[in-house]
C-alpha cells in the first residue's frame, strides 16, 4: 500500500508538472502574441499614415482650423492658358496652405489629408469660416490682365485707399502700373504692371492672386 501511495503521489506531482509547465508555455504564447499585435500596430505603415491624415483632416474640419496641403510651396499655383497663376489661399476652398512635409508630415498623410477635405467640401461647399471669402476662378485672373477700366498710375506717391499706397512701381522691371477694381467684384484691387502680370488684393491690401505670362508660351 505504502509503495502504490508514493506512486500516486509520484504520479501526481508528476501531472502538477506538465499542467503549471503547460500553463507557462501557454502563458509565454499569449505574451509573445501580444507583443508582435502591439509591434505591428506601432509599425510606421503608409495605410496607417494615410488613415492618420483622414483623421486629422476630420478633426481639424470639425474645430475650424482645417488647412490643404501644397506641393508648390506657401502659394498654390497651376498653370492655366499660358500663365501661371498663384494663390495665397486654396483656391476652391480659401482655406490656408500647408506646405507638404513642412510639419514633419509625409505625401501618404498629405495625400489622405488632402483627400478628405476635397470629400468634405463637395458635401458642405467652402466652409463659412475658411480665412478667405474670395475665390475666384482661373479665368477671371487672367481676364484681369486685359480689364480695359484699369487707370494708369502717373505720379507716385499714389494711394489706391486708405490701406493700400505705392511710392513706386511695384511691378520691378515693368513700365507701366494700373490700377483698379475687378470685373465683377468692386470689393476686390486689382493692380497690373503690364499686360504680363497682374495681382488680386482685398481692400486692406492682403494679397490674394497674381498671374504671370509663361515665357515661351503664347496665351490663349
Amino acid at each position: 500500500m505504502a509503495e502504490e501511495a508514493e506512486d500516486a503521489i509520484g504520479e501526481c506531482g508528476a501531472m502538477k508538472w506538465v499542467r503549471d509547465h503547460r500553463w507557462s508555455a501557454l502563458g509565454a504564447g499569449l505574451f509573445l502574441v501580444g507583443c508582435v499585435v502591439a509591434l505591428s500596430l506601432s509599425l510606421d505603415t503608409p495605410a496607417k499614415r494615410a488613415q492618420q491624415g483622414r483623421e486629422a483632416a476630420d478633426r481639424d474640419w470639425n474645430e475650424r482650423r482645417a488647412r490643404y496641403y501644397s506641393r508648390t510651396g506657401a502659394i498654390f499655383q497651376t498653370e492655366h492658358r499660358g500663365y501661371r497663376i498663384g494663390s495665397y489661399y486654396h483656391p476652391r476652398s480659401g482655406l490656408f496652405p500647408a506646405v507638404d512635409g513642412a510639419d514633419g508630415h509625409g505625401p501618404e498623410y498629405c495625400d489622405a489629408y488632402n483627400a478628405r477635405i476635397d470629400e468634405l467640401l463637395a458635401e458642405n461647399g467652402p466652409p463659412p469660416w475658411a480665412p478667405s471669402k474670395a475665390l475666384i476662378a482661373p479665368d477671371e485672373v487672367v481676364a484681369a490682365l486685359s480689364q480695359a477700366d484699369l487707370k494708369l498710375v502717373d505720379g507716385y506717391p499714389y494711394n489706391v485707399n486708405l490701406e493700400i499706397g505705392y511710392s513706386r512701381n511695384p511691378f520691378q522691371g515693368r513700365k507701366d502700373f494700373f490700377v483698379g477694381r475687378l470685373q465683377g467684384r468692386p470689393d476686390l484691387v486689382v493692380i497690373r504692371g503690364d499686360k504680363s502680370t497682374v495681382c488680386i488684393l482685398t481692400e486692406k491690401g492682403q494679397h490674394l492672386y497674381f498671374a504671370e505670362r509663361i515665357e515661351g508660351q503664347s496665351p490663349q
